[in-house]
């Protein structure tokens, strides 16, 4: 056999210069002329003589590796790795061949695939010494891992955001022309056999994603320039959270087969969740060029303009969808998301009805459909439908969590039954995540501790707004702060924010494991969940339990039901030692006082009490039509009658049904509909001003008012509330009692009634009050944003010491 010398010797890394092979067959006499054009540095004969030897024996072994060999050499890498492969396959106990591959592997320093590949070398029977030959190739070429980060992981796309976005626009125009052509995109590389793909379709369409994921990233390394198992790859880890890697396999995918509607559809939902609005619009619009009546695509498209409040292409799209497919549950599903968008929710009743018809086990169809008859204020139908959504998708978290959401507004729960429901949260989905690692973080006592801060509502929200003043007063001396921002909003709020923290880390694309191991890697002492079972949650994070102490606080008033998090951060007013501890998985952490509002300086003045000019008392409620209910109607109907001049002003109601809804169940208890005034949902500036037009506010139950509470007394409303049987039904009480009004907190329904009807006859009471409660407010030491933060460092040392104390 002839030695590699020459031009050929001397272009190559030297793992890749191998032997020349000469086969003795019928087509000896073509190979021996490229392999003599090949050694005399006449390439481009060389190739001609090879590509003719393919033709007439496409599986020949030497013509493979040595033209493999030879596009290398050329630049032409992935026809080099293409020839490589068909080599090995046609012949895989010829060693050679495996250390051209291998060598072509390494220098491109894809080491994963060289190891892969050494594999496949060692199944195929080659020589232990030959083996270990390759294993130094690769060992002397990889680059050691990196250490361990101490500072913050940023799992984002802003690193390689250019050659992202440049990729994808590539991928448009070469679309683009391909779809100008009227021809389909040729297939380059070896085709996988029909088998392979199916096994991939059926897991797919099983659910199987760990498996697919591991099936197609083999397949990705023994076809990698067939777009299928990228394809699959990139949709596997798009089901599994993993959205950059799912990014990264799908830009692949559409590279190497661009036109493809299908594929550039999927591109588009991966780039939806980096917020690459544009990107997405344009791949959906271009996708449904090419098949103009692709339900899935027509969806995602007015998902995506949805997500961009672009209401009106949100609706033209779902109508078209709706108009192709009449009978789809998604099409349908779609336009009922629309209205419930446009706050149009008993409109989209009739489409989530007809999509769960087309489809019954749509799960989403009735986590949708719960979620608009809890927007109707009709909450026994809403948790009911949430049951089937559970019990359709049980692995759903979100859909659990919307459950247990609005069962913490029914009025006929147990505090016991409330918690049970919760505890079943965290035996479905907190038992099998439980990670078994201890937490290497100091347990040094006094040293600074790091305090992560998960949350989807960092912008313009109301927790943002009980955030913000801690954030500002924190000591950073004894604190480093680290924000797990959890969506793609931002806004001027978000900007505020961010400058607030030490660390910023956006996570809405990451997984909940991954984030996981991202706050293990940043050596966070204490996270925070800001959300509970409200929306954009990452309590299968917690789960997980990344940090050694975890608390709750701010966004929801009740249990998560983990056992992984230790605390939920509250006060003696709103948790009275004694009080409420049972109601909790966690550990109450009581403070002198746990929460701080931003109380908007540029509110409209306090206007005088509306009853000195009306000769009437006017009571008021601005809380979401879900938590008025039957309890919270009767209790208000009693004090109309009690007051019988007195008028009512209901605000954010957005539908007539909803004011048709409060207006009968309001007449049924004899308070005629000429008393009632309806507000629909206006401007923040709007709705502060409609408090001068209200003396008391009435609070609601079992859920009690919370930011609404807070603006009305900003706006000098007292809230006429009670003391409850849980936390939540205990909010508006603690919230008077700190504003030194004790005279609005009735012991129980009678109290309430008797306490209310007493206060509308002292008009000056009420206008004293109303003039004298900003000033209240601010000289009250409970609502001073610099004692509650002083509060909460304390409360965060105080378990930290506690950890400290413990092992592991």
């Amino acid at each position: 056999m002839a030695e590699c010398t020459g031009s050929l010797a001397g272009t190559l890394p030297a793992a890749i210069c191998g032997r020349v092979v000469l086969p003795m067959d019928a087509v000896q006499s073509i190979y021996q002329e490229a392999v003599a054009a090949q050694l005399a540095g006449r390439m481009e004969d060389a190739k001609v003589a090879y590509r003719r030897l393919l033709e007439e024996v496409p599986d020949h072994p030497e013509g493979h590796h040595n033209l493999g060999l030879l596009a290398y050499q050329e630049g032409e890498v992935e026809q080099a790795l293409e020839h490589l492969m068909n080599a090995v396959e046609a012949r895989p106990g010829e060693a050679e061949f495996w250390h051209s591959l291998i060598g072509v592997l390494v220098a491109l320093s894809a080491f994963d695939h060289a190891h892969n590949a050494l594999e496949q070398a060692g199944a195929a029977g080659i020589a232990a010494e030959e083996l270990e030959r390759m294993r130094q190739c690769i060992a002397a070429a990889e680059v050691p891992p990196p250490p361990e980060p101490v500072e913050p992981v940023q799992l984002s796309i802003d690193g390689e955001r250019e050659e992202i976005l440049a990729a994808v626009q590539r991928i448009l125009v070469r679309s683009r022309a391909q779809k100008a052509s009227g021809k389909k995109a040729e297939l380059r590389g070896r085709i996988p056999e029909r088998k392979v793909i199916d096994r991939m379709t059926r897991l797919f369409n099983a659910g199987e994603l760990r498996e697919l994921e591991q099936f197609a990233g083999k397949l990705t390394r023994s076809h990698p320039l067939h777009p299928a198992g990228w394809h699959f790859l990139g949709m596997a880890r798009m089901r599994l959270g993993e959205r950059l890697e799912s990014l990264r396999a799908l830009i692949k995918a559409n590279e190497l087969h661009p036109g493809d509607a299908l594929m550039l559809d999927h591109l588009g939902t991966a780039l939806t969740s980096f917020n690459y609005v544009a990107e997405a619009a344009s791949l959906f619009e271009l996708s449904l060029e090419i098949r103009p009546n692709k339900i899935d695509t027509i969806v995602r498209y007015a998902n995506l303009a949805v997500s961009c409040r672009d209401l009106d292409r949100a609706e033209e799209l779902a109508r078209r969808a709706v108009e192709v497919a009449p009978c789809s549950a998604m099409a349908c599903r779609m336009m009922a998301i629309v209205l419930l968008h446009r706050r149009s929710p008993l409109e989209a009743v009739p489409y989530l009805e007809q999509a769960i018809q087309a489809d019954p086990t749509m799960g989403d169809a009735y986590q949708d459909l719960g979620y608009a008859y809890f927007s109707l204020g009709m909450l026994d139908k809403s948790v009911s439908t949430s049951e089937l959504a559970v019990e359709r998708n049980p692995e759903n978290a979100a859909a659990y969590s919307n459950l247990l959401f609005f069962m913490t507004h029914q009025e006929n729960l147990s505090p016991e039954e409330v918690l049970r429901k919760h505890l079943g949260f965290g035996e479905r989905f907190e038992v099998p995540l439980g990670d078994p690692r201890p937490h290497e973080n100091d347990r040094n006592p006094e040293r600074r501790l790091r305090i992560g801060f998960v949350s989807a509502d960092f912008y313009n929200h109301a927790v943002a707004h009980f955030l913000m003043p801690v954030l500002e007063h924190i000591d950073r001396d004894r604190f480093d702060l680290f924000a797990f921002h959890n969506t793609v909003k931002f806004d001027e709020t978000s900007e505020k924010l961010k400058s607030l923290f030490k660390y910023w880390v956006a996570v809405s694309h990451v997984s909940d494991r991954d984030l996981a191991e991202i706050v293990r890697a940043c050596r966070i002492d204490v996270l925070i969940d800001l959300s509970g079972h409200t929306a954009g949650n990452r309590l299968l994070t917690f789960a997980r339990k990344p940090a050694p102490v975890q608390m709750s606080w701010i966004g929801y008033v009740d249990t998560t039901g983990l056992r992984s998090i230790d605390y939920y951060v509250t006060d003696r007013f709103l948790a009275p030692l004694g009080q409420f501890d049972e109601h909790f998985s966690e550990r109450l952490l009581r403070l002198d006082s746990a929460v701080a509002f931003t109380f908007d300086q540029d509110a409209p003045p306090v206007g005088p009490a509306p009853m000195l000019r009306n000769g009437f008392v006017t009571f008021g409620s601005f809380n979401r039509p879900g938590k008025i209910t039957s309890t919270t109607l009767d209790l208000w109907a009693a004090l109309l009658n009690a007051v019988p001049d007195a008028r009512i002003l209901i605000g954010s109601v957005e539908t007539e049904d909803t004011q048709r809804h409060l207006t009968q169940e309001l007449s049924l208890r004899c308070v005629s509909e000429g008393r009632l005034r309806f507000l629909p949902r206006v401007t923040l500036r709007a709705y502060l001003e409609a408090h001068n037009e209200v003396d008391i506010l009435l609070d609601t139950f079992p859920y009690n008012a919370g930011t609404t509470a807070l603006h009305s007394l900003w706006m000098g409303v007292p809230v006429l509330t009670m003391n409850g049987s849980r936390m939540l039904s205990n909010v508006g009480a603690a919230l008077m009692s700190k504003a030194e009004l004790p005279d609005f907190v009735g012991e129980d329904g009678e109290d309430f009634v008797s306490k209310g009807a007493a206060l509308a006859k002292q008009p000056h009471l009420l206008a004293g009050i109303r003039a004298g409660m900003r000033e209240r407010l601010m000289r009250q030491q409970l609502f001073s944003a610099r004692y509650v933060t002083r509060c909460l460092e304390g409360g965060f040392r105080s378990a930290w010491l506690d950890w400290c104390a413990r092992r592991e």
